[in-house]
């Protein structure tokens, strides 16, 4: 960045003192200002667009480990009826609550009764 606005600086020097016209001076300086510009706003653009995706990239790693620590502790029947079923329009809230509505035990959990909430609690969830 530095580099750049030291080059504007040049740049412009060298034209001020090469040109005794001020419109002969703006048309000299424009196109370097314009090729120094654009090279320093795809420098940016790159480093944001690198900076998202390394954001996306933990936010996509977080949500496997969930889904392994989901995986670890269903019920295997329920967690491959989930699967053939598919989705069924249903959003990952509601297959998760399927995995998780019954108790370790097996007896049902839709009021809430168990702490555990089909043994997740265990593993840190």
């Amino acid at each position: 960045m530095l580099g750049g606005a030291l080059a504007i600086v040049v740049v412009t020097a060298i034209a001020i003192f090469s040109y005794a016209d001020a419109a002969a001076v703006g048309t000299a300086v424009g196109p370097a200002i314009a090729a120094i510009g654009a090279l320093t706003g795809a420098y940016f653009g790159i480093q944001a667009g690198s900076a998202g995706r390394e954001a996306a990239d933990a936010s996509r790693n977080e949500a496997h480990v969930l889904a392994l620590k989901f995986a670890a502790v269903a019920d295997p029947d329920r967690a491959l009826a989930v699967l053939n079923r598919g989705s069924g329009g249903m959003d990952s809230g509601a297959i998760v609550h399927n995995l998780t509505s019954q108790n370790s035990d097996g007896s049902d959990n839709s009021d809430g009764s168990d702490d555990e909430v089909g043994g997740l609690r265990g593993i840190g969830l």
